[in-house]
């Protein structure tokens, strides 16, 4: 065979058993992970809901009987004194732990360049951030929910927004935006977050309120059945790298021709002159003969055409031995590592 055909396939033939190697253990893990996955117990549900309600004050005037207006309706903004806002994030099912959570409330103010009746076109030119409550909480079975009331002035807001016109003299238009932001955490995987957005118009004579974000989710939690052996995940983690980093060099190996001189000169003789060389295994018997070295192959290549001999090739790890048997054997001798 070919020199480099044939060692082009062993590199194929241990990249290929390698390869299936690799194959296997990435099986292998993968199983692992399903498995682990797979072997997680349900360990109950629960129901999350969380929602906003709230009630504009009025201020005492000729015209509106009510003290206080419901939710859902336009309110005159000269007419408001403030906003009762009754925020509750509860569970509706059996507790069987304790969550711990977190809250807060966020008021943005917005102010923005106003150039189009689209005020989603308008640029911002002003925003400022204020906290106006946060803390912890518990979730057990005794108490269930979270409840926060909150009275939100409208006045001071439209204040600042009026005296940032007043200094600019640009055409604003503004927005305070209330965001309840929730966090609770239990063992077994419970975790989650909710926010619930409530945007108020400014500088208008009559608004609306928009609440955003209220909800209500089935949730599932697990007990992990097994702890993940994290020294096993790296230990397959590594062994996949170093046989991938072996079929790269297999590849490699398999796709160039990394040939000594020697070699090169050995796989140009047995490549031009197939038809006069014959492949043996076995040594020359070069007991009571006469043994004639010769320096050029070429020679050797006449002395096979005149005398209808073919050429014998035989190589180990060191040599490579190209002879022609007649009354004597006469050599040409490549040695591999000069």
């Amino acid at each position: 065979m070919d020199l480099i055909k044939q060692r082009k396939m062993i590199y194929f033939l241990l990249t290929v058993i390698n390869t299936a190697v690799m194959i296997a253990c990435l099986v292998m893990t993968i199983n692992y992970f399903t498995q682990m996955h797979q072997n997680r117990k349900l360990i109950g549900k629960y129901t999350e809901k969380a929602d906003v309600n709230y009630e504009v004050h009025l201020k005492e005037n000729d015209y509106i009987e009510d003290s206080v207006m419901e939710k859902g309706k336009n309110y005159i903004t000269n007419y408001v004194d403030f906003i009762r806002f009754q925020y509750q994030y509860r569970i509706e099912n059996k507790i069987e732990q304790t969550y711990y959570g977190t809250y807060q409330l966020v008021a943005t103010l917005r102010a923005s360049y106003r150039n189009s009746i689209n005020d989603e076109e308008n640029p911002e030119i002003f925003t400022k951030e204020y906290i106006l409550d946060e803390g912890n909480f518990d979730i057990d079975e005794k108490e269930k929910k979270l409840e926060l009331v909150n009275d939100i002035s409208l006045a001071q807001y439209e204040q600042i927004v009026s005296d940032f016109k007043g200094a600019t003299e640009f055409p604003l238009t503004s927005t305070l935006e209330l965001a309840y932001q929730v966090s609770i955490e239990g063992k077994d995987e419970v975790k989650s977050s909710y926010l619930t957005t409530i945007d108020i118009p400014l500088l208008r004579d009559v608004f609306a309120i928009n609440v955003e974000g209220e909800t209500s989710q089935d949730r599932e939690f697990y007990q992990q059945a097994e702890e993940i052996s994290y020294v096993q995940v790296i230990m397959m983690m590594t062994v996949l790298v170093i046989l991938a980093t072996i079929d790269i060099v297999l590849l490699s190996k398999a796709l160039t021709k990394n040939l000594s001189e020697e070699e090169k000169e050995i796989h140009t003789y047995l490549k031009k002159y197939d038809d006069y060389i014959v492949n043996t295994k076995t040594a020359p018997d070069l007991d009571h003969v006469e043994v004639i070295d010769i320096t050029d192959f070429t020679e050797l290549l006449t002395m096979s055409i005149n005398s209808s001999s073919p050429i014998f090739y035989y190589e180990n790890r060191k040599v490579a031995i190209f002879y022609v048997k007649d009354e004597s054997v006469y050599i040409y001798s490549i040695y591999k590592n000069k």
